[in-house]
């Protein structure tokens, strides 16, 4: 049980790390090629991760593939700026994100930035790969934005198991039923940037309050909890991405890669406590 979540943990630590390459290197080389490789790499990572023969392995499997598997998440928001205008845009982002909710080398890296030609009066290092750094330290309006989605992040990680206590633990459902009720939060609502995200910031949290106030009483219906999804998914959708792909339309990429290494990292240690704290602290 405690070794369990360092697994989830792993995986989106690699998640944190990966956006950092390659959205940046999306920038330099075009959308496609990145997301071809990876796209390779995470498949390899986790076939090795079936085929594993001991602990070990698995949790570096797991790390790997969530690097490789950051990738669509870091590129494919920038590539909807680049093929849809701010009226469908959201759209189309919004949608990407509810199916994404649904559904490594260190060294051969230190020898290619070592190998890296020098691009006008600065490296490709500095132009490009530094580039999500820089943003997010130097830019407020993209540190602030993904400070609170890397607490929503995390929020949702907490709720994954959260569902799970709630449903298969107070309401002694099976364990595949108990996880039917996360289909709530796949509802997704199509917006643009700043009002969709204000309205965002305020049902997340509703649906929080009526997840847990109706959850932790099993004498409430199941189907009580369960509909507070479809505020909390919302919440999260509309929260996801779309200002800072506006707001820096020619780093879309870069920008999205410094929102998901941060918001990523926080994450990844909200999954080491969630068991114990709703087992202490309970539900409600």
């Amino acid at each position: 049980m405690t070794v369990s979540p360092i697994n989830t943990s792993l995986f989106v630590c690699g998640y944190g790390c990966g956006p950092v390459v390659w959205g940046p290197l999306s920038e330099l080389y075009g959308r496609k090629p990145p997301v071809t490789v990876v796209m390779f790499g995470f498949a390899i990572f986790n076939i090795a991760v079936a085929v594993a023969k001991d602990i070990q392995t698995i949790m570096i499997c797991r790390f790997f593939s969530g690097f490789f598997a950051s990738s669509p998440m870091a590129i494919c928001a920038a590539a909807f700026a680049d093929f849809y205008s701010n009226q469908h845009r959201g759209t189309a982002i919004t949608t990407f994100a509810a199916i994404v909710f649904g559904g490594y080398y260190l060294p051969s890296l230190a020898d290619l930035l070592r190998n890296l030609i020098w691009v006008g009066n600065g490296s490709i290092l500095d132009n490009y790969f530094l580039i999500p750094v820089k943003l997010l330290f130097t830019e407020l309006i993209v540190f602030l934005v993904t400070l609170y989605s890397s607490f929503v992040y995390g929020i949702l990680y907490l709720l994954l198991e959260a569902y799970l206590i709630i449903f298969s633990k107070k309401r002694q459902l099976s364990m595949g039923v108990a996880e039917l009720p996360y289909i709530g939060l796949l509802k997704a609502i199509s917006g643009g940037s700043s009002p969709p995200l204000i309205i965002g910031a305020f049902i997340f949290p509703a649906g929080i309050f009526w997840m847990a106030w109706s959850g932790n009483y099993p004498h409430v219906h199941w189907i009580v909890p369960s509909l507070s999804g479809l505020l909390t998914g919302a919440g999260i959708l509309l929260n996801f991405l779309n200002y800072l792909i506006d707001a820096y339309l020619f780093r879309a990429a870069s920008a999205m890669a410094a929102n998901t290494m941060m918001r990523s990292s926080v994450a990844a240690g909200f999954p080491l406590f969630a068991i114990q704290m709703f087992h202490n602290l309970g539900v409600g």
